[in-house]
């Protein structure tokens, strides 16, 4: 993918969960079993950085551990959301992902739950683990998901944006895809991760995966959970 349309892709990102971000904000409102999973590895008084944190509800789980919570998000809407919730229990800040407002060493656990597949190009994605990376501590935790589109209800998505590619009409890559959201069409870009080329961006840096799993929700649906540790 181009650099330029990859960058235009993260601007209407922002755009576009902005104007979804009520509708959104209502259907991300109880905690994942991925979030309760990540909550074993906080420590009392631990730095939490949460990337993507939407409407905030991993603010409660870290709550529980005493932890100081940190939530960045790039739809104000969303943390506005997260901010009248919360009120000043929380400190949550408008920013990429790919470039973090935070000096090295910050964190000692990061969380980012569905959101890497969000992120347009082979480029960006390790711009994204190259942040993650740089602003955890030493023997820090990182605990990510991303969807697993590789299911019947995302299949012919995945077809048809690959015979676009084939035929020089879409300038995503291959494995991209754009997903309505309501009555929001084309709404969000996402890339569909295999487990293999999940687990090799994961191992960029001095990354360790030290568990790796596929979450089954009820309606059949899932998500790719991995646990790394930064050496």
């Amino acid at each position: 993918m181009k650099k330029e349309t990859a960058n235009k892709i993260m601007e209407i990102s922002s755009i576009e969960y902005d104007k979804i971000a009520k509708d959104f904000s209502q259907s991300r409102n109880y905690i994942w079993e991925e979030m309760d999973i990540a909550k074993t590895y906080i420590k009392n008084d631990d730095n939490i950085l949460d990337i993507g944190c939407g409407n905030g509800r991993f603010f409660g789980v870290a709550e529980e551990k005493n932890a100081n919570y940190t939530g960045v998000d790039n739809s104000e809407k969303l943390l506005e959301i997260a901010r009248n919730k919360y009120k000043t229990k929380t400190k949550l800040i408008l920013a990429n992902a790919i470039s973090l407002p935070f000096e090295n060493n910050s964190f000692d656990v990061v969380v980012s739950f569905a959101v890497l597949h969000h992120i347009p190009s082979k480029e960006l994605r390790g711009k994204f683990m190259e942040e993650v990376f740089r602003v955890l501590k030493k023997d820090g935790v990182f605990i990510v998901t991303v969807w697993n589109l590789w299911q019947k209800i995302y299949i012919s998505k995945i077809i048809k944006y690959a015979l676009l590619k084939i035929v020089g009409l879409s300038s995503l890559d291959f494995k991209d895809i754009y997903l309505d959201f309501g009555k929001q069409k084309n709404a969000r870009y996402l890339h569909a991760f295999t487990k293999r080329e999940f687990k090799k961006l994961l191992s960029s840096n001095d990354f360790k995966t030290q568990k790796m799993s596929v979450l089954k929700r009820k309606n059949g649906q899932g998500n790719f959970l991995a646990i790394c540790k930064k050496f």
